[in-house]
């Protein structure tokens, strides 16, 4: 794994977990920080696939592309409508969980038909990420407090971002402790 995108995805993880530390925050946390944080991971996601496909290190794939595309064009609705960022805010983070959630499910049905460790683990993201994007894009609907949305998102973006650092550092450090106990790939 090189230098650059080892740094893309130590950001990507670190600016996750602030955003879900920012939704526990609540009103104390002004919104430009959760704004600036999702534009930097919603604009990082891009390149660092589109690093790691040129470089080789994972085919070429039509759902990354497709996830990419989706990413960057968040990234620019954000950059270029900032005034709706607070009103779209759940809906938006629970369309990227939905994804997430998606994309878990099929690592889930890769993992276990080629007979890996790890599934279940795989399979409980997918369920947990689908869970809470339910209730961030129907919450409204559903009459859930602000409060109680701030917390859904605040949980999975905390545990996401632990989740993408310790992927980050499996990679980094193939024989360590971490590595030799757990069997998790570095999704881009």
């Amino acid at each position: 794994m090189t230098k650059q995108s080892l740094f893309f995805s130590y950001v990507t993880a670190i600016a996750s977990i602030a955003i879900g530390l920012a939704f526990f925050a609540g009103r104390y946390v002004p919104w430009i920080i959760l704004y600036l944080l999702m534009l930097a991971v919603s604009l990082l996601t891009p390149l660092r696939s589109h690093q790691v496909i040129s470089r080789h290190q994972k085919p070429k794939d039509p759902i990354d592309t497709i996830l990419c595309t989706l990413c960057l064009l968040y990234g620019l609705y954000l950059l270029l409508f900032p005034t709706r960022f607070q009103s779209s805010l759940y809906l938006l983070f629970g369309i990227w969980m939905a994804l997430t959630a998606f994309i878990n499910t099929v690592n889930f049905i890769v993992i276990a038909r080629d007979g890996m460790k790890g599934a279940m683990r795989t399979l409980l993201f997918a369920i947990y990420a689908g869970i809470f994007s339910f209730f961030l894009i129907f919450g409204r609907m559903i009459h859930l407090k602000e409060g109680m949305l701030s917390i859904l998102a605040g949980f999975f973006f905390i545990i996401y971002g632990l989740r993408q650092l310790c992927l980050t550092i499996t990679k980094q450090y193939p024989n360590g402790w971490l590595s030799k106990h757990t069997n998790w790939s570095l999704s881009v």
